[in-house]
């Protein structure tokens, strides 16, 4: 499944990386996504305004307790924003949830935004956000972010508070599909399969 995507790097750097399948994995596949619907959708950051081009994906690994949600949102001014919100357990994803936003890396619920071209990572604030078990994701934010100067987030808590560069805050109607996966045993190299029964039987 190719593609770009932004990443974090162990370093907590923002780069630029392939999407794929770990290696190549036998019948590891993903099954081609219907093309979303862009009725409904919005993504709207207070002083730049609103789109329709908002979407997450939620990945999931058979036997990993945590679940992450990657949603992106894109407003009137093409700035991107992204959160990044880990749950503990797939069975905890649906309802209504209040997050702590804070450092890319360090907690579990982190932002970044992409603001005429410069990039930003969240340092703290608010993620409230309803998740249906039928792919639905709707909610308000409101954030503090720091410039990142190309080193990335600092790694664990800073001895002094980081200065805010940027306030990000809005409100979103959005849509989420499932990247779930199973490791293949007795493979080296990362294999696995979409087509696993827990995959195949997964509910929210």
């Amino acid at each position: 499944m190719g593609g770009i995507a932004l990443a974090l790097t162990g370093s907590g750097a923002l780069v630029l990386t392939g999407c794929g399948d770990d290696g190549g994995s036998p019948g590891g596949e993903a099954p081609a996504a219907p093309a979303p619907s862009d009725a409904g959708l919005s993504f709207d950051v207070e002083g730049f305004g609103s789109s329709a081009s908002t979407s997450g994906v939620m990945e999931v690994w058979e036997g990993e307790p945590t679940v992450e949600l990657s949603l992106r949102g894109v407003d009137a001014a093409d700035n991107l924003t992204l959160f990044y919100v880990a749950f503990d357990g797939v069975e905890s994803v649906a309802g209504a949830h209040t997050f702590e936003i804070g450092l890319p890396g360090v907690t579990p619920v982190s932002g970044i935004g992409i603001v005429d071209d410069q990039i930003y990572y969240s340092l703290r604030g608010q993620l409230e956000i309803e998740m249906t078990g039928d792919g639905r994701a709707n909610g308000r934010f409101g954030m503090e972010l720091a410039f990142d100067d190309g080193s990335g987030p600092p790694q664990g808590t800073p001895v002094a508070p980081l200065e805010a560069a940027l306030s990000l805050s809005g409100s979103f109607r959005s849509e989420w599909t499932v990247d779930c996966r199973t490791r293949l045993v007795g493979f080296t190299g990362g294999h696995y399969t979409h087509d696993s029964p827990y995959c195949q039987s997964l509910t929210f």
